[in-house]
């Protein structure tokens, strides 16, 4: 379910609704269909079938697809504190992309956040899945480039994409 969003404080209202979006760790987005906005929750973003399935050897998917190896997301030490509450902290302690220094891990990578939560329960649940999240060790494609003209079967599902639709690459 969504995390329940705290007492808030005199704000802007997109303000107070990018506060509620980063609570819960959803997308507050522009609709595409009519002016307006939208939510797209942190659970509507795990566990989905793939909007749109590539194959590289197929035309379409252009070469090259390099994978980049860098640590931009990187976070082993994460802090979340409740505004106006307590704080927790997750820290990965063993493994490659630990704090411990190379080569045993890579270093310390941290941050904090300050969430607008309901209870000071939240914050250690949180801490930790940020740790997860920012502790991912798989590859990171920062671009994928489609030829649709190559490829004119795929413009419908490309053209029906949103924002945290799962692409799959075989």
């Amino acid at each position: 379910t969504p995390e329940r969003v705290g007492p808030q404080r005199p704000e802007t209202l997109l303000t107070l609704l990018q506060a509620a979006a980063d609570t819960d760790g959803g997308m507050l987005l522009e609709d595409r269909a009519r002016l307006g906005l939208i939510y797209r929750d942190r659970s509507s973003l795990y566990t989905q079938e793939p909007a749109l399935t590539l194959t590289y050897a197929v035309p379409g998917l252009a070469p090259p697809l390099e994978p980049v190896d860098d640590t931009t997301a990187t976070r082993n030490d994460r802090s979340v504190t409740r505004d106006g509450g307590s704080s927790a902290r997750a820290v990965l302690e063993e493994g490659a992309l630990s704090v411990q220094p190379p080569p045993l891990g890579i270093g310390l990578y941290d941050d904090a956040v300050t969430l607008s939560l309901n209870d000071d329960t939240q914050t250690e649940p949180i801490a930790y899945w940020s740790l997860h999240l920012g502790t991912y060790d798989g590859a990171r494609y920062p671009s994928v480039r489609v030829l649709l003209h190559k490829a004119p079967a795929l413009i419908p599902a490309v053209l029906a994409l949103r924002e945290g639709d799962l692409i799959r690459i075989k």
